[in-house]
């Protein structure tokens, strides 16, 4: 399964990328470091990051029956892991002092805008061009 699954990525043919998210033998899924590796699978300057989509990554793992997230980088894991410790902080959070912190982001961005020079009346809607406007 190892080479099929990685010659399935349309970046197969140009990429030069040695820890490929959807190869099974990579850091990602072995959990050793490329230099401990025998077969020397360390990522070469300028060659560790893949450039295929997320999307297509994921679905090249499905078809394989892997779970989506499986054919995640390293730095989509982290982000992830981030993004769920942040959403279990908020909703821990007491409704009052969310309240207070929305309301503060409202005022800061209210504040630059002003700054900037940016007029938004709310519930303004965007001109149709019927007057002139563009």
């Amino acid at each position: 399964m190892g080479l099929s699954i990685v010659s399935e990525c349309p970046q197969f043919t140009k990429c030069a990328c040695n820890d490929c998210p959807l190869d099974a033998g990579s850091e990602l899924h072995t959990g050793k470091r490329g230099d401990e590796e025998p077969d020397g699978r360390a990522a070469l300057p300028g060659e560790e990051r893949c450039h295929a989509l997320k999307a297509t990554r994921e679905r090249i793992a499905a078809a394989h029956g892997y779970e989506p997230d499986w054919a995640w980088t390293h730095d989509e894991r982290v982000r992830h892991a981030r993004r769920e410790r942040a959403r279990a902080a908020w909703a821990a959070m007491p409704e009052e002092r969310r309240n207070r912190f929305v309301a503060a982001g409202q005022a800061h961005r209210n504040a630059t805008q002003e700054r900037a020079g940016i007029r938004f009346a709310p519930g303004a809607r965007k001109s149709s061009g019927q007057d002139g406007a563009k």
